[in-house]
């Protein structure tokens, strides 16, 4: 039932047909979820809420919606989520927060989303996670935290995402990555890194924890002159799988060692639009065998 773009600024007419599965309310000016809204939808499988203008919920807003896979709740004012707020939703799988004022979010929220696997937290203002925040949700591969306030990377709140593969983490205040920044994130598998204003430098090991690391984007973070060679040790070893993809395209480098990566083991190698100094230190790159190099820069 789509019921978007509707100029709808409450929910306060009856909503009871039993066979709905999905409802598009989005692009509307509702301004507040009361209780037992969606009562009378309980085979409701997919809700779209986004951009309103949604700052209250009832504690029980949500009540009856037990088989809801997928909640879209970006792009409103919400600044504070009530304590039980998705606490029927152990069926859910997929939750956008994007583009709220959140600043805080509790472990609380999540604790009984068992099933959830992608999850947008991204532009909501977080500069923290609690520790513990997914040790619940077992099953989430997918997290985007990218365009927030975080001054490190909460490594201990990632780490309890026993099952994570897919991170972004672009547009953060990160000044320096080294071997804590991502410390035992042994499933990921895509890390994004990018338009990090603040980026200075990536140490020593860096990235050597991630054994299941198959391609990084590092682009566009304009103050990055210096990724050390040893920030992917580990990552080539035969026993380990292969780090495939690289993007470090925008940056402000200017030299890259040869020893930084296996070229036989790339398969794409992007280091495009880069200061380069090119001098016979970086002659490796060109008589790198990739099946995909993008060096136009360098001559």
């Amino acid at each position: 039932m789509d019921l978007s773009s509707n100029n709808i600024s409450a929910l306060d007419f009856e909503l009871s047909h039993n066979s709905v599965e999905v409802l598009d309310l989005s692009h509307n000016r509702i301004s507040t979820v009361v209780q037992n809204a969606f009562g009378g939808l309980n085979k409701l499988k997919y809700l779209n809420l986004a951009t309103n203008a949604i700052k209250s919920f009832d504690e029980n807003g949500f009540y009856g919606l037990e088989h809801l896979k997928s909640l879209n709740l970006s792009s409103n004012g919400l600044y504070f989520l009530p304590d039980g707020l998705f606490y029927n939703f152990i069926g859910l799988q997929e939750l956008s927060l994007a583009d709220n004022p959140l600043v805080h979010i509790d472990s609380i929220h999540f604790n009984r989303m068992i099933n959830l696997r992608w999850l947008d937290l991204s532009n909501t203002d977080l500069y923290t996670l609690p520790a513990n925040i997914f040790h619940t949700t077992g099953q989430l591969e997918f997290l985007d935290l990218s365009a927030n306030e975080f001054h490190e990377v909460p490594i201990d709140a990632l780490r309890s995402a026993r099952s994570l593969q897919h991170l972004r983490f672009s547009e953060n205040s990160i000044e320096v990555l080294d071997k804590k920044s991502f410390r035992k994130l042994l499933t990921l598998q895509v890390l994004e890194l990018n338009s990090m204003d603040h980026l200075k430098e990536v140490k020593e090991e860096a990235f050597s924890d991630l054994a299941n690391l198959q391609s990084l984007e590092m682009k566009f973070n304009r103050h990055l002159t210096t990724i050390d060679r040893k920030a992917f040790d580990g990552l080539f070893n035969e026993s380990r799988p292969t780090l495939q993809e690289i993007d470090l395209e925008a940056n402000q480098l200017r030299t890259l060692d040869k020893d930084m990566i296996a070229c036989a083991r790339v398969r794409k190698f992007n280091v495009q639009r880069n200061p380069w100094v090119c001098d016979c230190s970086m002659k490796w790159i060109k008589k790198c065998e990739i099946q995909k190099i993008y060096a136009a820069d360098l001559k």
